[in-house]
């Protein structure tokens, strides 16, 4: 009996409370000067009244307009409850907007820094007062700062004073710190190169002053290295006290041996065509790498090249590249040569380069008739500027090169030709561009063009353009030509840092040049996709060319592979 008593009691106070907590509980609508929709209340429309946070809401509201430039701003609330609804009142006194002005700056290091430090100020002279502001403004300093070699400095924006003329002055302080003297350099992930070769090899004289600027230079060389897979944002760390540094630079090596291609099968005559590639990197610990090279046109015609690359040549900041080639085609001639390059990088995105080389031509069976004997000597110049943020998969950024090539071709006489001595030049162009669209997708548009200007035509000048990186819709290399521009768009979805999905559009101008100088139009289009792997990258891409149609498809299949 005593129990139930109990129970009932507890039954009736709960229900008492809630009916107390019901009447608590009535939804809030707002009237007056409505506040922005970008501050969070916590009594808003259609939630319950909270009257314990009408105080902070109103704090909330303040602080907000405040923040935007109307330091006077002031704020009343009223609240009213009627029906299961409460009616909260906002009368808001915004005042007079202020816009910045600033006092001159103290604790600057130096006289650049202070130059540097008064246009940002002056940039934002003038605009409405915000926290925002003000915060991008002592940020904007700040990086000002480590660039130049201070990473411990410190800026502080205070001393506020209203002026007349709704002006807010701003005094700032910079409290540099101490400069670093980077006194050691550790390449976080190596296993084949030596340390020594990449601190020479990417520009570093320890011990140095630290910068973020160097420090962008040094990612930015590194990253475009043939031997080097990637390389993160370097790291600083202090030895004992915080002016003794040491940076700390994450790096992934290239595999010791590298495989990648483009292959394709033609139905016609049962053979495959396509180029394939192999290197060997990282020879001795210096950044040295062999690489050869095997193209297929079909069964008659084939390219061979071998190369090898010094990356620092009689330890200057030089490469050293020897090429030694041969190419037969189509039973006409074969080509047999091999050329000399030096390369220097004279800054972060430009490179300089100077070839010499030599080969000799001679006709096979049906070549006998158009082509002679030849020696062929070759001096090149090349200039190469990228910007691009990834050089294998770039969201931004531009690469171009431009390539100019001159010519002494000696020809032995026989009973067919004369001996004949001739010099003409041939000039290349390579340029792409990367623009982002959003966070992870991009329009990319590029332009290879190539010709031989001196209207010398014979079929040993001519070169083969077609397939896998060049013309898609069409097999490797199955046109040879003497002048040629190609034009590619394509819009990429980055899927990571070394994926994407893409459809993209070739179209192609070229000219042979033998006995006409018409020029055909030969286009593709298509869908592809570039996906990482266990061991490197493939790429799939189904091509078609608009002169035959969808039936005419081609399969290009590229392949990339370290072990």
């Amino acid at each position: 009996m005593r129990t139930d008593l109990i129970k009932t009691a507890v039954v009736f106070l709960a229900f008492i409370a809630g009916g107390a907590l019901a009447q608590n509980q009535s939804k809030v609508t707002l009237s007056g000067d409505i506040p922005a929709g970008g501050i969070r209340l916590v009594n808003r429309p259609g939630t319950f009244f909270i009257p314990d946070s009408l105080a902070a809401d109103s704090a909330r509201i303040v602080s907000y307009y405040q923040n935007q430039g109307w330091l006077d701003c002031r704020l009343s609330v009223s609240s009213t409850s009627k029906k299961g609804l409460t009616i909260i009142k906002y009368r808001l006194f915004k005042g007079e907007r202020y816009r910045l002005a600033f006092a001159p700056i103290i604790g600057c290091p130096d006289d650049s820094i202070a130059t540097a430090s008064k246009s940002i100020v002056d940039f934002y002279a003038n605009q409405f007062a915000s926290s925002a502001t003000i915060e991008k403004i002592a940020d904007d300093i700040l990086r000002l700062c480590a660039r130049a070699g201070y990473p411990y400095c410190a800026v502080i924006p205070g001393g506020f004073r209203k002026k007349a003329g709704s002006i807010l002055e701003i005094s700032i302080v910079i409290n540099p710190g101490p400069r670093v003297l980077v006194k050691r350099v550790e390449f976080d992930g190596t296993r084949n190169i030596n340390p020594g070769f990449l601190s020479y090899y990417s520009g570093l004289r320890i011990p140095f002053v630290y910068s973020i600027d160097l420090m962008n230079s040094i990612v930015w060389r590194l990253n475009r290295a043939h031997f080097l897979k990637g390389v993160g944002s370097p790291k600083l760390r202090y030895i004992d006290i915080p002016e003794n540094g040491i940076v700390y630079v994450p790096i992934m090596e290239m595999p010791p041996v590298i495989l990648n291609g483009a292959l394709g099968y033609s139905s016609g005559d049962k053979s495959f065509y396509g180029i394939f590639n192999g290197a060997v990197s990282n020879i001795l610990g210096g950044g040295r790498q062999f690489t050869f090279s095997v193209s297929r046109k079909d069964k008659v015609s084939r390219k061979l090249r071998f190369n090898y690359i010094e990356p620092l040549f009689l330890r200057r900041p030089l490469a050293l590249e020897l090429t030694a080639y041969q190419d037969d085609r189509d039973s006409l001639y074969i080509e047999t040569g091999g050329q000399a390059g030096i390369t220097i990088t004279s800054s972060i995105s430009f490179e300089y380069g100077l070839a010499l080389g030599i080969s000799r031509i001679a006709p096979e069976s049906y070549g006998r008739s158009i082509i002679t004997n030849k020696k062929r000597q070759l001096i090149s110049f090349h200039f190469v500027s990228d910007t691009r943020d990834n050089s294998a998969n770039p969201l931004n950024g531009d690469y171009l090169r431009l390539e100019a090539s001159f010519f002494n071709e000696i020809s032995r006489g026989d009973s067919m030709f004369s001996s004949s001595s001739k010099v003409y030049r041939t000039a290349a162009i390579d340029y792409q561009k990367s623009i982002a669209v959003g966070l992870s997708s991009s329009i990319y548009g590029g332009v290879y063009a190539r010709g031989d200007f001196s209207g010398l035509n014979s079929a040993d000048r001519q070169f083969a353009v077609g397939g896998f990186g060049s013309l898609r819709g069409y097999g490797q290399d199955i046109f040879y030509v003497m002048r040629a521009a190609i034009f590619t768009v394509e819009y990429r979805l980055l899927t990571g840092r070394e994926g994407r999905a893409y459809i993209f559009a070739d179209m192609g101008f070229l000219q042979k040049g033998l006995v006409s100088k018409k020029i055909e139009n030969k286009n593709g289009f298509g869908i592809g996709i570039l996906a990482p792997t266990r061991s490197g990258a493939a790429t799939i891409e189904l091509a078609a060319p608009s002169d035959e149609g969808v039936s005419a498809i081609k399969l290009h299949f590229g392949f990339k592979a370290g072990f």
